[in-house]
């Protein structure tokens, strides 16, 4: 059986690979993007400020839904760390300060009690 924090490894490890694969696909998505624009320029079917303009708006509304995603994303990865009971970086890092502080409280009620 599978211990939280290789579960969250798992985990990790599947969305680093989705992160990059989807990164590799919008790249090439790009390439041929401009691939097809300058051949309808060679063609005479774009002038080259034509598929300029094409490609920006292409560019912009990827941007859009490229934001759109990684917040869906996010808020899916949070939900199925939820669910399996796992916490996430910024929950690990509080309990880590919570815990950093009351040390320090303990050290100093130690001091006080052997004074």
């Amino acid at each position: 059986m599978l211990q939280p924090k290789a579960i969250q490894e798992s985990i990790g490890d599947v969305l680093h690979r989705l992160r990059d694969e989807s990164q590799s696909a919008l790249r090439r998505a790009d390439e041929e993007w401009k691939s097809v624009t300058g051949y309808l320029v060679e063609c005479g079917k774009l002038t080259q400020s034509e598929a300029q303009k094409i490609y920006d708006e292409w560019v912009r509304k990827l941007d859009r839904n490229r934001a759109d995603l990684e917040r869906r994303f996010q808020t899916g990865a949070k939900k199925t760390l939820t669910r399996l009971n796992i916490p996430t970086k910024n929950e690990v890092d509080d309990l880590s300060r919570r815990v950093e502080s009351l040390s320090q409280r303990v050290k100093t009620l130690k001091k006080q009690l052997q004074a």
